[in-house]
């Protein structure tokens, strides 16, 4: 099989060797008559990736490395960034531009990811000392510029809009390609390939943002759907693929809520681990050992402004929660 194919005109994916949970490690390039972006780098150890992505440009008739003119991530977590320095270093004529709210962590990747993202404590360093940490090679990486909610990048006969979701993290973004109409979405709409139960929001994201962002992608106008970790669809594939993760995402809220309804104050390790057994998922490591219910406790939260659930906080115990009656 090729490091990389032709998704629609002017649209190539690159793609790795598979993670620990099944998700293919892939970037996209987009090729514009002026300039060139690559979107998305992989993870830190993956050098040979790397290159592919590189290849994957110069393999393209008319197109060389230094029309590559930017940068970009869907998102700030390791195995999206992982290639960044690497890639700066190559593309002498590029520009790293992320979403201001991914901009930190980007900027200082290890520290944020295990304080802000995960909450890697010393127990969880120990444990990820045993397995490939995810974290451990990640090197900084001075951002260019930032971009907002209303952005959107040039590339000649197409552009990139920048549309802003933060559900599985916070600077978390989706681009829009006005020539092709395919949807750059990251690890938004699915994660782990054939399983839409298995997704993740950290501790920066929002289980609200994320269903507004799948409702919002069923309302618009595109020909592609291209997530990271899977294959791209297409057609009236692409919007299935979307109505299934919302389904999931609905299915799961449905799931806590169905766990709480059996007991009367319960903490969120045992409220995610009867949900997850439910719902038969179940990640590889390292991904089990740092994700530790964080999904859970963002669709809590979600349900606790609705004002379905509340919870009890008591000093120096963990919070319960519970149904509101």
């Amino acid at each position: 099989m090729m490091s990389h194919n032709e998704v629609l005109p002017g649209i190539i994916r690159v793609r790795g060797r598979a993670g620990p949970a099944g998700e293919a490690e892939s970037a996209y390039v987009v090729l514009g008559e002026e300039s060139v972006a690559i979107i998305d780098s992989g993870n830190p150890r993956s050098r040979d990736f790397h290159y592919k992505i590189l290849r994957a440009v110069e393999d393209t008739p008319d197109y060389s490395l230094k029309d590559v003119k930017y940068l970009l991530i869907t998102h700030e977590h390791w195995d999206h960034i992982g290639g960044l320095s690497f890639l700066k270093k190559q593309l002498k004529n590029a520009q790293l531009l992320v979403h201001e709210k991914a901009q930190e962590t980007v900027e200082n990747p290890r520290a944020m990811m295990q304080t802000k993202h995960f909450e890697v404590g010393r127990r969880k360093r120990l444990s990820l000392s045993v397995y490939d940490d995810p974290f451990r090679k990640l090197e900084k990486v001075k951002v260019d510029g930032v971009l907002g909610d209303d952005d959107k990048i040039d590339l000649g006969n197409t552009k990139l809009f920048i549309i802003h979701t933060g559900g599985h993290c916070a600077g978390h973004i989706f681009y829009l390609s006005s020539a092709q109409r395919a949807l750059f979405v990251g690890d938004e709409v699915i994660y782990y390939p054939g399983d839409y139960n298995h997704y993740f929001i950290d501790l920066t994201g929002s289980a609200s943002a994320r269903e507004k962002a799948l409702e919002f992608t069923l309302k618009l106008r595109m020909e592609a759907l291209c997530p990271t970790h899977d294959e791209a669809f297409l057609g009236r594939e692409a919007y299935a693929t979307v109505r299934n993760a919302l389904e999931a995402h609905k299915r799961r809220e449905e799931t806590i809520l169905d766990v709480l309804s059996f007991k009367e104050e319960t903490t969120l390790e045992e409220i995610g681990a009867e949900a997850d057994a439910l719902l038969g998922v179940s990640w590889a490591e390292p991904l089990q050992t740092f994700l530790d219910h964080t999904t859970t406790l963002a669709h809590l939260i979600k349900l606790e402004k609705e004002g379905k659930v509340s919870k009890i906080e008591k000093e120096k115990t963990p919070p319960k929660w519970f149904l509101t009656p």
